[in-house]
């Protein structure tokens, strides 16, 4: 039985058309114009028992074992992310319209499930490469793993616009699913919702005064000439981010889902990840300063500690008056930082920005008596997220406090 198509957009790409979609039927039971490349199917960890009513019982009865698919997986991703991928599946079932299954099974699925949704299609991505991709999803961990169905709807969608906003991997068509009636109206406000803030995003009213810079900084990239893989979208929010607007960001960021904005401006910071991922990387050293650093901030930036920067990080290269002239410098050994200067409304600048999150380690740190002054050097480090080995940073890793 087909899908029913409720409701669709094309995510914004420069280099296609990519598709997501709201659909509502039994994921076991598809007919051949719904076929894709991968089904998610959600668990508990290890847990893959056929419990009546849950997705894993459906393909049980369907004829697909995910407990014996755990026995021999094509790729784990464990413990680094919670996703394995199972071998090519093969059944005599006209509903089985899918290759292979990707686990998805983070330790406290009630609690964790919604943050580590981006992991799914960070899986796929190491997979697949950049092979033509198409996937369908539930609504993973709602059932038995005690998930919000809104934060669920909330996190698939920008995880899903994210990946299919990348040149580099090519996702044609992405479903989310609701099973039923009483499903689909848990999640489809919250779907038409995010649809329309995607689709607006340039005349948003986001707090702290984003009309006061938005229509300018959308009038400006139509006179600027783009990269292959960028859109005007994402050079606009890149824009964004390099006018005054950019204190509204970090501050909102570095407080975390906490702050009362930060769901409010996702859209924007999704299309600045979508924006930065699609200019080319820069690797090689940058430079940054600061007039300002907290006692416990300097307390932090010891040497061989690992810095995590919940915000963006903005730096320069060459150095500029900006460093020279900074109380706190800081030399930054980069491997992906991103020249923005083009879309910068300060293009004299230079500025090279690093994606949110991004984590380095203090390699060395030469203060004066008072601290009143320190020059630190930092080394990028990055998670190789297509290999289960742990990186010895990562426990090691704090929040910079500001």
């Amino acid at each position: 039985m087909a899908l029913q198509l409720i409701d669709s957009f094309t995510i914004d790409n420069a280099n296609g058309s990519p598709t997501l979609q709201l659909c509502m039927g039994d994921l076991t039971n598809l007919s051949s114009e719904d076929a894709v490349d991968f089904l998610v199917v959600s668990a508990s960890p290890g847990d893959y028992s056929a419990s009546s009513g849950s997705l894993i019982g459906s393909l049980a009865q369907a004829g697909v074992s995910v407990q014996q698919l755990s026995n021999n997986k094509a790729a784990n991703y464990e413990p680094k992310i919670p996703c394995w991928i199972s071998n090519t599946i093969s059944s005599s079932n006209s509903g089985i319209q899918f290759n292979r299954i990707l686990l998805f099974e983070p330790t406290n699925p009630s609690t964790d499930a919604a943050g580590l949704v981006w992991t799914i299609f960070q899986a796929l991505n190491c997979f697949q490469g950049g092979s033509n991709t198409t996937v369908a999803l539930p609504m993973v961990c709602t059932g038995s793993g005690g998930a919000s169905y809104q934060d669920i709807i909330q996190a698939l969608f920008y995880a899903a616009t994210f990946a299919g906003s990348l040149s580099a991997f090519s996702m044609p068509v992405i479903k989310l699913v609701a099973y039923d009636n009483d499903k689909l109206n848990q999640v489809q406000p919250t779907f038409s919702t995010l649809k329309n803030y995607y689709q607006n995003l340039v005349n948003l009213d986001l707090p702290g005064n984003y009309q006061s810079y938005a229509p300018d900084a959308w009038s400006a990239v139509q006179g600027i000439s783009l990269p292959d893989r960028l859109t005007k979208r994402q050079a606009f929010a890149v824009r964004m981010w390099t006018s005054n607007y950019y204190g509204m960001i970090n501050s909102t960021l570095r407080n975390g889902s906490s702050d009362q904005n930060y769901y409010t401006l996702m859209p924007l910071f999704s299309a600045i990840d979508s924006g930065l991922a699609n200019i080319a990387a820069f690797q090689g050293e940058t430079y940054r300063g600061e007039s300002h650093m907290s006692p416990q901030r300097l307390a932090q930036y010891q040497v061989g500690a690992n810095i995590l920067e919940l915000g963006y990080t903005s730096s320069a290269q060459p150095a500029g008056s900006w460093y020279n002239g900074a109380s706190y410098k800081f030399n930054i050994n980069g491997l992906n930082s991103h020249s923005i200067a083009f879309l910068s409304v300060y293009p004299g600048e230079d500025e090279y920005l690093y994606a949110r999150n991004m984590t380095s380690t203090v390699t060395e740190r030469s203060c004066n008596d008072g601290n009143s002054q320190c020059t630190f050097t930092m080394q990028q480090t990055t998670i190789n997220y297509c290999s289960a080995d742990l990186e010895e940073f990562i426990s090691k890793t704090v929040i910079a406090i500001y």
